[in-house]
């Protein structure tokens, strides 16, 4: 799980227009890359126990070690202007090294666009 805070007093009033996690991978089983699947949750800090508010918002294929920007579907974003979601989730439901991998989340960026 990685959180990043309450953004609600920053949206409020505010029309959303994408929004976008950026993310490094670290490392993958296959040397190919693979696909990250990405869920959202309400959380308030980084947990130790595990949990999600949704646990498939969307998927990117990626390469072993890039950085890049996975946009969030436009059907979750008014989560993030209400507080329902305050970070993501990384997860697979299938045990397989083709989907075995780890991401940077302490420099994981969340990267709102709205106008007021």
């Amino acid at each position: 799980m990685i959180g990043f805070g309450d953004v609600t007093a920053a949206l409020e009033g505010a029309t959303v227009t994408g929004v976008r996690v950026k993310l490094k991978n670290m490392h993958t089983f296959a040397n190919n890359g693979g696909t990250a699947y990405v869920g959202l949750h309400g959380r308030a800090s980084n947990e130790e126990t595990w949990g999600f508010s949704v646990q498939s918002a969307t998927n990117q294929a990626y390469a072993k070690g890039s950085s890049h920007e996975i946009k969030i579907p436009s059907a979750y974003w008014g989560g993030f202007i209400t507080g329902s979601y305050r970070g993501i989730t990384l997860y697979t439901n299938v045990a397989s090294n083709a989907r075995y991998g780890y991401w940077d989340g302490s420099n994981a960026e969340l990267i709102i666009d709205y106008r007021k």
